[in-house]
């Protein structure tokens, strides 16, 4: 009983275990127009995301990145055609970090340049294992 007992506990207290992504991401995209694009990206199997980028065929430099709710950080890197968005965490008053919103979130792209239009993009979704999940074909700026 005192073997079951103390099998029990030491259980509860393991930490808690995280799945790797197998293309188990999924991308929507609202409203898809010009000039602000909406994503929500979501995980199946409550993976971590640590990074999202978008890449199309025209260049994305004055094209921003917000996410929503404003609280979660972001470090965009513009690389021409591609925009790379580090997840660096959510700050409850800066009390702290909290990296569960990462299954599922909201970005959104902005841009001030009237000449992009609507096309297709590619999204692709980093995990905390580094596996890779490409959404190819999703409305975005061209």
């Amino acid at each position: 009983m005192m073997i079951m007992v103390s099998l029990l506990i030491a259980s509860g207290c393991a930490p808690p275990h995280m799945n790797a992504s197998r293309d188990l991401v999924s991308v929507t995209v609202l409203p898809a127009k010009s000039p602000v694009w909406t994503y929500t990206i979501t995980t199946q199997n409550a993976e971590n995301l640590l990074e999202v980028s978008f890449v199309s065929d025209s260049d994305l430099s004055d094209v921003d990145v917000i996410s929503i709710p404003a609280e979660i950080e972001l470090k965009s890197i513009h690389e021409g055609n591609t925009i790379k968005v580090a997840l660096r965490g959510h700050r409850f008053n800066g009390r702290g970090f909290n990296q569960n919103q990462f299954r599922s979130m909201r970005l959104m792209l902005r841009s001030n340049d009237k000449n992009l239009q609507n096309g297709d993009i590619k999204v692709q979704v980093t995990d905390f294992r580094g596996n890779v999940t490409t959404v190819e074909k999703i409305s975005g700026p061209v």
